[in-house]
């Protein structure tokens, strides 16, 4: 059985964001950018809320978008803003997006010549942080919390390069998070909760994430 439960995801690790040495620095955040990507990967799934801000070449759109994620490709995405799309679902599996409601969309349109859409970003974020190959790594600050930067390369649903740029905080929740296709920024999302959803153990106590 699954329940939802706030999890801190910091397990046993612990994030060391301050100044090091050049050696010791890099393979100190070499490390921990690769156990953080293990605790995501370990995940049984999420719940999140975020502001998603999608960058076409003739406009801006902004949507505060809930996803329920499961480890297996699985989630549904719900529309909360703006007020006339607020309801809009779409369901999520594998490479495949479905609307709930077809007499509605999300967005006219695809988004880059990868087609993504504003429906898909949280879900195919999560899959980046468990699945991409870690290109960059450092220490940088959003607002006033230090954060972790990863940069995942990852290949898009028509073969192209889609790169998910994710700060971390300290706990291992995602703060911020930019999607590129080649060197453009299409969305912008900032996260306003994360959840982890934990499998419940036959002992009745929640596993590890």
């Amino acid at each position: 059985m699954r329940k939802r439960c706030i999890c801190a995801l910091m397990i046993s690790l612990c994030l060391t964001l301050g100044a090091c040495g050049p050696a010791d620095g890099g393979e100190k955040k070499q490390d921990a950018a690769q156990l953080l990507q293990a605790e995501y990967q370990s995940l049984d799934g999420c719940s999140m809320t975020a502001e998603v801000r999608c960058d076409r070449a003739d406009a801006v759109e902004e949507y505060t978008l809930h996803c329920d994620w499961t480890a297996d490709g699985e989630a549904v995405v719900s529309v909360l803003a703006p007020e006339e799309l607020a309801g809009i679902q779409a369901a999520f599996s594998g490479e495949e997006l479905t609307l709930i409601y077809e007499d509605m969309s999300l967005a006219a349109g695809p988004v880059s010549e990868e087609a993504l859409s504003p429906a898909q970003v949280l879900p195919m974020l999560m899959q980046g942080i468990c699945d991409g190959y870690i290109q960059e790594k450092g220490a940088e600050q959003i607002g006033e919390e230090n954060c972790l930067r990863l940069l995942f390369d990852t290949t898009g649903p028509r073969g192209g390069k889609i790169d998910y740029a994710v700060w971390f905080r300290a706990d291992h929740t995602p703060a911020r998070a930019e999607v590129l296709v080649g060197n453009d920024v299409v969305f912008t999302v900032t996260f306003a909760e994360f959840s982890a959803l934990e499998q419940e153990e036959s002992g009745g106590a929640a596993g590890s994430a």
